[in-house]
C-alpha cells in the first residue's frame, strides 16, 4: 500500500511540474492588447463586489487562541 501511495504522489509531483510549464507558457503568450476587454471586466468586477474588512482577523484568532487555552 505505501508503495501505491509512492507512486501517486511521484506521478502528482511530475504532473504538477508540467502543469506549471503550461501555465507559464499560457500567461507568456497570452495577448493582453487582444484581451483588453475582458481583463478589464474582471478588475470592475473585484471593485463592484470588494468588501471592506475592518479587521485583518488577528484578532479574532488571538480571541479564539485564548478560548483553547482556558
Amino acid at each position: 500500500m505505501l508503495s501505491n501511495n509512492k507512486k501517486w504522489v511521484d506521478c502528482w509531483e511530475k504532473a504538477g511540474k508540467e502543469l506549471e510549464k503550461i501555465k507559464r507558457k499560457e500567461l507568456r503568450n497570452f495577448d493582453y492588447k487582444k484581451n483588453a476587454k475582458l481583463l478589464d471586466d474582471f478588475l470592475e468586477i473585484g471593485v463592484i463586489y470588494k468588501s471592506e474588512r475592518p479587521i485583518t482577523g488577528l484578532v479574532e484568532q488571538q480571541r479564539l487562541f485564548n478560548q483553547l487555552r482556558k
